[in-house]
């Protein structure tokens, strides 16, 4: 290639990338003009805050605007582009959009938004069932089927700029960030298909957020379909996307209603059971699907709490030791109680939530869980429950007592068999929760710790709980602890059987757990010489 054929090349590449930058730079002058209403425009001394410790433009921050003598909680995104406000202000009244009141009228030019309430997608998919970060995504593809259907791209859509909650019932989202919209009337069929493919796949990388939802087949195949079809440059349209979603949440519409439990704070589940994937009904503006779903307030088993329940309660005069000594890394220690002429060896534990008190006292008839004796009376309160012995699953298999620990994990899975029976969740099964005690012959074994249990109701197939499900991996994984028992054909055969069953989605229930590892002792009675040497 001579001198002259790579000037001619590059001048024809110049002149394609001005033609695009041309167009871009229409397609914000059309959205700029687009109306010319007039914005209000507010004075930053109505501004509660001012324009002090505002923050950039990718950040919004929550203040109050007074307004005729009124004060409103407004939210406050400085620096943003004019485009940004005119297209907000073209879009006002849509829902999943923030609704723009204005303007500041003096530099820095921020715009103040309606407040909504609620938390980041990014935070929430951390905090939240991924049932509910679904039913949000849900409600995400159809803003943006709508704004694609008004020939609107968002250009962003990422965790950060996704904020919704749970309020009354139902999903109340907001997309932030217009900064990269887009109005694809006048551009080429070849840049629109650029700019709605860009969204598209910014809706799978929030999809392939949710792993909790990884044990769902229905879900983990809707991903593969959305995967392939981007792959092969023929993508579902979000509005596609909000139909296929919908048909996973009424196929689980059974799904119970769980509870999270985690430091004394309650964290809902969605309840599916009024979900209709009914797209015949209208909607706020057309391509949009109203979901008729609500989710009620959190629900327990009948009859739980226990009601008329009196737990006993003793001044901390009569508890040793006192609060000051229990304030530490592992708050549960040792103690005793004075109860009349007689002192009794308890166990205190101290920062615990309320609810665990009267999970405690449900349980009381169940096996291997402690027995509560009573509560302090006086501030902090704590729990007494009756003195159990022993080491813990941890410290058992580092030293080398394998047996011991086997023994153990049988009379945990009968344990927890008798749980999930009963519709509840230990929700933190681990190595320190499970204390065991070998006297002699005899094993004793202790489940501890149940701040994070959840309930769960009757429901067909109870491994299609999220938190059931992760219960069990939690028991698979203390079993593949145990390699010192590699040597055992029925261990391998066991572990064997687990991988298989965790591949499927289809983990092994608790019960079938103790059968397995009961049918492994059975093996080997009389512990012989070469189990003894390896374990």
């Amino acid at each position: 290639m001579n001198w002259v054929e790579s000037q001619v090349k590059s001048q024809k590449q110049i002149t394609r990338n001005t033609i695009q930058k041309t167009e871009v730079k229409q397609v914000l002058v059309e959205v700029v003009d687009a109306l010319q209403e007039h914005v209000p425009r507010y004075s930053w001394e109505n501004v509660k805050g001012g324009k002090w410790n505002c923050p950039c433009v990718w950040r919004v921050r929550r203040r109050e605007l007074k307004n005729d003598g009124e004060t409103i909680p407004v939210m406050v995104k400085l620096l943003a582009s004019k485009h940004e406000r005119y297209l907000l202000w073209e879009l006002r009244g849509q829902p999943g959009i923030p609704r723009l009141l204005g303007i500041t009228d003096s530099f820095p030019y921020a715009l103040l938004m309606e407040m909504y309430p609620g938390r980041s997608f990014h935070w929430q998919r951390h905090f939240t069932s991924h049932w509910t970060c679904l039913l949000a995504l849900h409600r995400v593809c159809e803003v943006v089927a709508a704004l694609h259907s008004r020939g609107i791209t968002h250009g962003d859509l990422r965790g950060t700029n996704i904020i919704f909650a749970v309020i009354r019932g139902e999903i109340n989202l907001t997309l932030l960030h217009f900064d990269r919209a887009i109005r694809l009337k006048g551009l080429t069929p070849k840049r629109k298909y650029e700019y709605l493919l860009r969204d598209l796949r910014q809706l799978y990388k929030l999809l392939i957020l949710l792993g909790g939802l990884s044990c769902v087949n229905e879900y983990v195949i809707f991903l593969e379909k959305v995967k392939m079809r981007l792959e092969d440059e023929r993508p579902l349209a979000a509005i596609q996307l909000a139909l296929e979603i919908a048909s996973i949440l009424h196929l689980y519409q059974r799904r119970p209603l769980c509870t999270f439990f985690w430091f004394g704070k309650v964290r809902k589940r969605t309840n599916l059971n009024q979900y209709s994937s009914d797209t015949s009904s209208l909607s706020v503006f057309p391509g949009m699907i109203t979901p008729n779903i609500k989710i009620p307030k959190y629900q327990t088993p009948p009859g739980w709490p226990p009601r008329n329940v009196i737990i006993s309660t003793f001044p901390w005069s009569k508890v040793s030791p006192q609060p000051w000594l229990l304030k530490c890394k592992y708050p549960s220690r040792a103690g005793t109680l004075q109860r009349g002429d007689i002192i009794v060896p308890v166990i205190v534990k101290l920062l615990t939530p309320t609810r665990e008190r009267y999970v405690l006292y449900d349980l009381r008839d169940v096996p291997n869980v402690p027995v509560l004796i009573g509560i302090t009376s006086e501030y902090p309160h704590a729990l007494i429950l009756e003195r159990y012995d022993g080491k813990t699953f941890r410290w058992l298999r580092r030293v080398g007592r394998t047996w011991d620990c086997l023994s153990g994990l049988v009379q945990i899975c009968t344990t927890l068999a008798a749980l999930h029976a009963r519709g509840v969740v230990h929700g933190d099964v681990n190595e320190k929760n499970i204390v065991i005690h070998s006297n002699g012959g005899s094993i004793s074994v202790t489940l501890i710790n149940f701040e994070k249990t959840s309930f769960l109701k009757p429901m067909e197939d109870p491994v299609s709980s999220t938190i059931l499900w992760k219960e069990l991996q939690s028991v698979s994984n203390l079993i593949h602890l145990l390699k010192s028992l590699k040597y055992l054909p029925e261990y391998k055969q066991l572990l064997a059987n687990l991988r298989i069953r965790n591949e499927i989605n289809s983990p092994m229930t608790a019960e079938a757990m103790a059968q397995e590892l009961q049918s492994v002792l059975e093996q080997y009675p009389g512990r012989p010489g070469f189990f003894q040497r390896y374990c």
